[in-house]
């Protein structure tokens, strides 16, 4: 596996609960960081977990790993020079929502209506269909998470994008952005996140390990009016 890496400003004066990152033109500029060998291994059992509910028409299963990618994987792949990635949280998938509405799963995928788990609220679907030899997943997910004590405000996640399954490779990349207002120092302050993976000719072997392709991830955080707090990292993992 081989890695290359770059990352945006440094920030060490916080300690936050969820953010992201962009590659290429979308997201904020990055700068060199610190690519992380297990996270990337994690991400890419994560991908041989999707390709295999896709192969066992396990629409829960799929979109349980859609989600996990594409608000943490760049998290994971990519870290601060200086300091630990930061997560994101979601809820369990369940039907009906432990706390409300329900999620509706078959074996390409599932819909999700008011569904709630704890203070996280999920609408939207993840699907899959397939094609001329092909399998798209597709997501378009609002994942809301109210404010909780010693958290940030409210945060409301935005996950889209697709993923192409072919029987040889994997292309695609899911995106992943958030808005949030933290109460501090007598002002509201305002932070934006980003989330980016993208698989660029990945191949899995039998046993799930990437055997050729690369995957990109970027993450980052704008925090307005406070320019050294913002930061973004990337990087890039190629396989064998």
């Amino acid at each position: 596996m081989k890695i290359s890496v770059r990352v945006l400003s440094l920030w060490s004066t916080m300690s936050l609960v969820a953010c992201g990152g962009g590659g290429g033109s979308s997201g904020p500029a990055a700068k060199p960081g610190t690519v992380n060998k297990q996270g990337a291994a994690s991400v890419v059992t994560m991908t041989g977990t999707l390709k295999s509910s896709l192969s066992t028409g396990d629409g829960a299963s799929l979109s349980g790993a859609v989600t996990s990618i594409g608000l943490s994987g760049a998290q994971q792949i990519v870290q601060p020079s200086t300091t630990g990635a930061l997560t994101a949280v979601t809820g369990a998938l369940s039907t009906p929502g432990p706390n409300g509405g329900t999620v509706d799963c078959t074996d390409t995928g599932c819909v999700y209506s008011q569904y709630k788990s704890g203070t996280t609220t999920m609408n939207g679907s993840v699907k899959s269909a397939t094609a001329a030899g092909k399998t798209t997943v597709t997501s378009d997910l609002t994942i809301a998470a109210a404010a909780t004590a010693g958290q940030m405000g409210d945060v409301t996640w935005k996950l889209t994008g697709s993923l192409d399954f072919t029987d040889t490779s994997i292309d695609g990349e899911l995106q992943a952005t958030a808005h949030s207002t933290l109460a501090a120092g007598g002002q509201n302050i305002a932070y934006d996140y980003y989330d980016l993976v993208r698989y660029d000719a990945l191949v899995l072997d039998a046993g799930g390990k990437g055997t050729g392709g690369d995957i990109y991830a970027k993450w980052g955080i704008t925090v307005a009016g406070v320019p050294q707090a913002s930061q973004a990292y990337d990087g890039t993992v190629t396989f064998p």
